[in-house]
């Protein structure tokens, strides 16, 4: 198929369905889909009356995004998608831009605002819901308008990937012929469109542009326009629309799954699942749930959609994708929606009927002279009872892997039961049942959350926590205080504090002389008079202080007694207390 700049957009991208237009576009709230395309080109004439010509956008509500996208497409405009909104992605956004689209109001941004939420309703308002001339029929298709996309860096830099409309809508209908192959019917027998696409991704990266809007567009699928990031969430849209598409990260499909809500609201929900591996014993469970299989995307941005596979079966290249291997088993592709050959740096294995991926060639390491697949060790981690999530990494300078590892409630239990080598010690035999013993991770990091982006990576950047010391301070978090002489400080206590070795190894506590110390660190940061300490009156040890546990510090000065009072608690609990006796100018004890 190829998508040619003289016809209309109607005429390329609507043919495929004669009634598509009278279709919703959008869910909760309803959005039609002729509201949506006329007011997107009311919104480019608008671009074009005010030389607009790039265009960043952030867009919450998946209709608004498509709105504001289809709104660049007809003015021939460069949409411009930052990966998250953080300070450093916005302002690299605002240097190929000239204004924001956004229904945002925490971008923090120095170019105009053009809010297209109110731009939206105000034309909605004006029209009457679709009392406008059909303008958007006569909006010429231009295939080679940009897209500008930023990688996740989490195989190195984070970079920008230029990708067309030609590109995205060639992939999408690749996508229409090939995932249905893939599904079985619905609740009522049948192949037909889903009562919605709900989706846990953001479509500000590829995957969540691709299957959440890019896909929906052209197949007149209705989209569901907020995003899930909880499973529960998701759950509630399934009990409203049950026969639906749900597009998923493996993390959040995890997490679906060991959620304790019925699963039978899941029955008829098609999932895809992209973005990175789905460990294997995820997509038993699915089947041992009697769920419908996941059907797995492979891809990046840079390559597009590449392959996919539902479990049991092996990978199987997308129609007009065209692959190659090197000697030592890299993958290149090209197709008609990435821009030339690429080189995706996965080692794969042919197979009579598909592929293996075998993982990245940077995390297939040699050790004692044979072949490990860091993938391979952490599904082994994250297939144990007490794991949540789990990354690995080689040493940089020795020849040993280490484990960064996030903990689920149960292995948090285990982990305050018995301590820290106990916990090692059970994950290292259960490894040792699967994997070879110079496989086994030597170092190890534990915590209760990994810091993994919007499209559920790690930043090779942060992967090198695994290689700090660990930590002697809790991260404590000042909330708003009562009086200018009284403050709270809130923390978790950290899985991997130091203090959790030696004297504690099988019952993990704060030490008491540690619990004073934080104290005493924290009054350096409060304006309060620097003066040398005396003593401390009162000291009490009440409670323990134990690995994740919630705390809070509260201190109070007392001016007059030159004495700060201090408390630590749980919410269960109070654990110590006492006063610390500061000198006064004079140099007596007050």
């Amino acid at each position: 198929m190829v998508l040619q700049q003289t016809l209309t957009w109607k005429d390329c991208v609507l043919s495929c369905d004669e009634h598509i237009e009278d279709k919703p576009l959008a869910l909760d709230p309803l959005l039609g889909r002729k509201d949506a395309f006329n007011a997107a080109a009311h919104l480019a004439a608008n671009l074009t009356d005010n030389v607009i010509k790039r265009a960043a956008v952030w867009c919450d509500d998946a209709a608004l995004m498509t709105y504001a996208l289809l709104a660049c497409h007809f003015a021939g405009i460069q949409a411009v998608l930052p990966g998250s909104k953080t300070a450093a992605a916005i302002a690299d956004a605002e240097q190929h831009a000239d204004i924001w689209l956004t229904d945002s109001d925490d971008i923090a941004a120095h170019l105009p605002h053009w809010r297209a939420n109110e731009l939206m309703r105000l034309f909605l308002e004006k029209h009457n819901h679709g009392t406008a001339a059909a303008a958007y029929a006569h909006a010429v298709f231009q295939p080679d308008a940009r897209i500008l996309l930023k990688t996740s860096g989490s195989s190195g830099d984070a970079k920008w990937v230029v990708k067309t409309w030609e590109q995205m809508l060639l992939e999408a209908h690749a996508l229409s012929g090939c995932l249905k192959t893939h599904w079985t019917r619905f609740a009522d027998g049948h192949h037909h469109s889903p009562d919605a696409v709900i989706g846990s991704v953001s479509p500000q990266h590829l995957y969540g542009l691709t299957f959440r809007i890019m896909l929906p567009l052209i197949a007149a699928w209705p989209i569901l326009r907020r995003q899930c990031v909880y499973p529960e969430l998701l759950l509630e849209y399934a009990a409203h629309y049950p026969n639906n598409i749900a597009v998923v990260s493996p993390t959040l499909l995890n997490a679906l799954l060991n959620n304790n809500s019925d699963k039978n609201l899941l029955v008829h929900t098609q999932f895809i699942c992209g973005g990175g591996v789905l460990p294997v014993d995820a997509a038993k469970n699915i089947m041992d749930l009697g769920l419908p299989a996941a059907t797995e995307i492979y891809g990046s941005t840079e390559t597009g959609v590449i392959a996919a596979r539902q479990y049991p079966n092996t990978w199987q290249f997308l129609p007009d994708v065209h692959a190659q291997t090197d000697d030592t088993g890299i993958l290149s592709v090209r197709s008609p929606w990435c821009q030339d050959s690429q080189i995706t740096g996965d080692v794969i294995q042919h197979h009579d009927n598909g592929f293996q991926i075998m993982g990245r060639h940077d995390r297939l390491i040699k050790i004692a002279d044979k072949r490990y697949s860091l993938a391979q060790v952490e599904q082994a981690l994250i297939a144990d009872e007490w794991i949540a999530d789990a990354v690995c990494a080689q040493h940089p300078q020795k020849n040993r892997l280490g484990a960064w590892v996030a903990l689920n409630a149960a292995g948090i239990q285990a982990y305050r039961q018995s301590g820290r080598r106990a916990l090692v010690a059970h994950l290292k035999n259960r490894l040792l049942q699967q994997i070879d013993a110079p496989a086994c991770p030597r170092y190890w990091r534990f915590e209760t959350a990994l810091p993994r982006n919007q499209q559920g990576k790690i930043l090779a950047r942060d992967v090198a926590m695994l290689w700090q010391k660990r930590p002697i301070q809790a991260q404590w978090l000042p909330e708003k205080s009562q009086s200018e002489n009284e403050w709270f400080f809130q923390a978790a206590i950290p899985l991997d504090l130091a203090y959790f070795s030696g004297h504690f190894d099988t019952f993990p506590l704060v030490p008491g002389v540690v619990e004073l110390q934080w104290v005493m660190d924290l009054v350096k940061i409060l304006p309060l008079p620097q003066e040398p300490v005396l003593r401390v009156e009162n000291l009490k040890f009440q409670h323990f202080l134990r690995p994740a546990d919630a705390a809070t510090i509260h201190l109070t000065w007392q001016t007059d007694k030159h004495k700060l009072l201090f408390q630590i608690s749980t919410p269960d609990a109070v654990c110590a207390g006492g006063r610390i006796v500061f000198q006064t100018k004079e140099g007596a004890a007050a």
